[in-house]
């Protein structure tokens, strides 16, 4: 019988150290070497491709002083699966898809999804700008989701 709830007694501490640590342990790993899900992308693309090239030459470098690249950095696809950014929070990183036109402004789709990032790490100065500001029109699709598009609202 004292084996038994030694036993016991130890699984217990096991579980208690896992329920307590574990989360931080799996945030931890996934901030600092996550990936996006696989099935979002098709390929993921290296600066020596020329789509790749060709945006980081034309882009404005003045985008790396308006917001901050998150610490897994900007990655390029082939495709991602309908959007042309995405911010993938898990790895502190913003994926952007080289295949869709991003018209006059290319900057536009990154400094978006660094914003997301933005708003994922620094949530209450976030919060505390966006109450600040007027709620968006009613058309807008911030008007009806807070988590894509930063609608002020909580």
């Amino acid at each position: 019988m004292p084996r038994i709830r030694r036993v016991s007694r130890i699984l217990r501490w096991i579980a208690l150290v896992w329920i307590l640590a574990g989360p931080i342990v799996v945030a931890a790993v996934a901030v600092h070497g996550g990936r996006p899900p696989i099935a979002l992308v098709t390929k993921e693309l290296t600066a020596s491709d020329e789509r790749v090239a060709s945006y980081l030459r034309d882009r404005s470098p003045l985008v790396d002083r308006l917001l901050p690249d998150g610490r897994g950095g900007t990655r390029f696809y082939e495709d991602l699966g309908g959007p042309a950014g995405l911010a993938f929070g898990s790895a502190a990183a913003i994926g952007l898809a080289v295949s869709v036109n991003r018209g006059s402004w290319i900057e536009s789709i990154e400094l978006h999804e660094r914003a997301h990032l933005v708003d994922a790490f620094l949530l209450a100065e976030v919060a505390a700008l966006m109450a600040r500001l007027p709620p968006p029109a009613p058309d807008e699709t911030a008007a009806e989701n807070r988590g894509q598009h930063f609608s002020g609202s909580a």
